[in-house]
């Protein structure tokens, strides 16, 4: 919950317990997956290709165990990494595991996520602005339908930002701020500071929002 709440020092120190914890008992399941989740703190470091082969490695012991449960969530961490690495096309394999775990299993907890993945992937690749922007109201159609606001939020900041730079400024702003006033608590996290830093940009955005008028 931490790593997903963007409160990476708070992972941090519970994994190191948790880790140690697992190691202790032999707890072959919290080993794999508390080391998973450790690679993907090393490539938020910036020691990405060794955070994303630590990834790899625990996924593929997951896989052995013939564990399923929370796969496409740790699948779509490892396509967010692979992204940061410049590894777009590996990044785009990945989700579609990923997507073929959601149907295959109807495991839909991320399945939001994962369309906001794809669209960053794609943006990297240079995709054209539809396409991009198809994967992201994806994204937020598929919040939406699960009243999942935060998955819906981190897929608006993302097309918002998409919109910002074809000069669509006044509809960032209007769809940023339904999102992010439905919120009554939590601004601590990483995806609300966000959200309100994007919004302070969007308003003093004059020339962008004649722009776009014109």
């Amino acid at each position: 919950m931490h790593v997903l709440a963007g409160k990476y020092q708070a992972a941090r120190t519970n994994l190191k317990t948790s880790i140690g914890l697992a190691d202790e008992q032999k707890f072959g399941l919290f080993q794999v997956e508390g080391r998973f989740y450790e690679g993907f703190l090393q490539v938020i470091d910036g020691r990405t290709q060794e955070g994303i082969a630590q990834m790899e490695q625990s996924l593929a012991a997951w896989r052995g165990t013939g564990m399923r449960i929370l796969y496409t969530v740790m699948l779509g961490l490892l396509a967010e990494a692979q992204g940061q690495a410049g590894q777009v096309d590996e990044g785009l394999q990945t989700l579609d595991e990923a997507f073929a775990e959601v149907e295959s299993r109807d495991e839909r907890i991320c399945e939001a996520e994962l369309y906001r993945i794809k669209g960053d992937l794609l943006r990297l690749r240079g995709e054209e602005m539809a396409v991009v922007e198809s994967a992201y109201q994806q994204a937020i159609k598929v919040a939406r339908q699960q009243e999942a606001k935060s998955w819906e939020l981190r897929a608006t900041i993302s097309l918002a930002k998409l919109w910002r730079e074809k000069g669509k400024i006044p509809q960032a702003r209007s769809m940023l701020s339904d999102v992010y006033y439905w919120f009554s608590e939590g601004f601590d996290m990483a995806d609300l500071q966000e959200a309100k830093a994007l919004l302070k940009e969007l308003k003093n955005d004059p020339e962008k929002d004649m722009n776009s008028a014109v």
